[in-house]
């Protein structure tokens, strides 16, 4: 088990496919309904707390679990604020965005292999690189936020943004 700080009220939870054999799960057994699941996750959030210092008791949690290859699967845990609402569950084909923070940010994620050619439409729009995406791409989240495109953002990066290749 890896975990990574995304940011303050974020962390990335990896398991490899082992760990999850030995806990006697996989990623499609978990549920929340699931005393295993549970204390699964439970464990998890202790160590977190313990590695990275990451406060997740007295407040609501948003987790969000994806598949990885060789069997393991990421767990994302944000901590929402008192006045937070829970973000809904993206349809399988709604638009994405994702926002880097800098060029740095970008290239670590294409030096990492998180981010390649045909995953999307990269605009550089005001300072910021922004990738524009139906797919899920968790493992961009240890290299962007992903945030809710707006209604027209499309269209104004296609007019007011700079297209980049990658």
């Amino acid at each position: 088990m890896k975990v990574t700080v995304l940011c303050e009220d974020k962390i990335k939870i990896t398991f490899d496919r082992e760990e999850l054999h030995r806990r006697g799960i996989t990623y499609d057994s978990l549920s929340y309904g699931s005393a295993l699941t549970r204390r699964v996750l439970k464990e998890a959030l202790r160590r977190a707390e313990r590695e990275v210092g990451f406060d997740w008791q007295g407040g609501r949690l948003f987790l969000e679990a994806y598949p990885q290859d060789e069997g393991g699967c990421v767990v994302l845990v944000t901590r929402l604020g008192e006045d937070e609402e829970e973000r809904p569950v993206p349809r399988k084909n709604e638009l994405r965005l994702f926002t880097f923070g800098s060029a740095d940010d970008l290239l670590d994620a294409l030096r990492a292999g998180a981010l390649s050619a045909g995953m999307g439409e990269l605009y550089l729009f005001e300072g910021r690189y922004l990738l524009l995406t139906r797919g899920e791409f968790p493992e961009l989240l240890e290299f962007a936020r992903q945030e809710r495109p707006g209604r027209f953002l499309r269209e104004r990066l296609r007019e007011a943004g700079e297209r980049v290749r990658v």
